[in-house]
């Protein structure tokens, strides 16, 4: 099932019940007014919040769904999965539109460039792939990581992008030509978690920590 909670007193405000498995990953759509959960059960489920109900089950993957994604314009879901495959759904009538097939072990996390027009899709099998949405192709693929990448994000002005992995590190790569431009070190477990905050990028992991990256020609991390 899925909760959701109010900030303002920290009470759970809906329980968001359909899966007959594990939820693994949730995402909403940019406007707020819906969410989508994916699940062990191997299906996606869309959720109208001003209702809390359940509008459509997306079938077609063969494994959990492992990653959520909706492009910014809003009209696109990505969902990634433990079968090897993204599937980008329409959202206007629930059709899954494309099947990306490049990676050879599960997916674990997806980004999207804040145009829509770029999708990040981090796996098991080390890389990081670039999919360009208009034609549904692979741009390039991030090689260096040294074990799964379970954590991606691209930064607010699609300039960059950056991996986490469970060889312990962060990875900020260019997008413009591909290039890494740094390894950033310094946690001691799986870096599970990232977010873009001003300036640079968050980090957690499963080490108890998370570390605030200033990002500039040598990034340096706070620690809390």
């Amino acid at each position: 099932m899925v909760r959701l909670w109010q900030l303002s007193d920290h009470k759970c405000a809906a329980i968001l019940a359909g899966h007959s498995g594990s939820v693994l990953a949730v995402a909403y759509t940019p406007g707020g007014a819906a969410l989508a959960s994916g699940s062990s059960d191997k299906t996606v489920r869309l959720w109208r919040l001003t209702d809390n109900v359940c509008t459509a089950v997306l079938e077609g993957h063969a494994d959990s769904i492992q990653a959520l994604v909706y492009t910014p314009d809003g009209a696109t879901l990505a969902s990634g999965g433990a079968d090897k495959t993204v599937r980008l759904w329409r959202i206007t009538d629930n059709t899954c539109i494309a099947v990306l097939k490049k990676h050879t072990k599960c997916i674990n996390a997806l980004a999207c460039a804040p145009d829509s027009s770029l999708l990040a899709s981090a796996s098991d099998d080390k890389t990081v792939r670039l999919w360009r949405l208009l034609d549904k192709k692979v741009t390039g693929t991030l090689k260096g990581h040294t074990s799964s990448v379970v954590a991606v994000v691209i930064t607010a002005d699609a300039a960059a992008l950056a991996s986490g992995s469970s060889d312990n590190t962060v990875r900020l790569w260019r997008l413009a030509d591909q290039k890494c431009l740094a390894v950033l070190v310094g946690h001691a477990n799986t870096v599970a978690a990232l977010a873009t905050i001003p300036g640079g990028i968050a980090s957690g992991s499963l080490d108890f920590t998370v570390r605030l990256w200033r990002l500039g020609h040598k990034p340096q991390a706070s620690r809390f």
